[in-house]
């Protein structure tokens, strides 16, 4: 239930450049630490890292699903500077979101495989 809650709050502020897990925990008005292990129990992975992957997920479906600019998308998924956006998106994917999007334009199903590859 924690846990469910938590992602819907994050869901609903995924746009907000200043989210931090802090800022989910004090809204649930728990500590972090618990929020943390409810997620490490749930995902094995921190609420950082959850808001992290919902950013990038989403701005992998944005470029191949979209003709918005990346500066946009980048601002879509709480990323306030488009150079930071597509640094962490080349860390994270492996490619630049130019590179993904030209390949989603080609295969469209290229997006779901590495997607489906990258979260499961």
């Amino acid at each position: 239930m924690l846990k469910q809650v938590a992602t819907e709050f994050i869901l609903n502020h995924i746009h907000d450049t200043s989210l931090k897990s802090s800022d989910v925990a004090s809204s649930m008005e728990v500590s972090l630490r618990r929020l943390n292990a409810v997620f490490e129990a749930s995902d094995g992975i921190s609420v950082f890292e959850f808001i992290r992957q919902e950013r990038m997920r989403r701005a992998a479906l944005m470029l191949g699903q979209s003709t918005l600019g990346i500066a946009d998308i980048s601002i879509e998924v709480g990323y306030a500077n488009p150079a930071n956006f597509a640094t962490e998106f080349r860390k994270f994917w492996g490619k630049s979101p130019t590179q993904l999007r030209s390949e989603s334009q080609v295969n469209p199903d290229s997006l779901q495989q590495l997607i489906s590859v990258k979260f499961n």
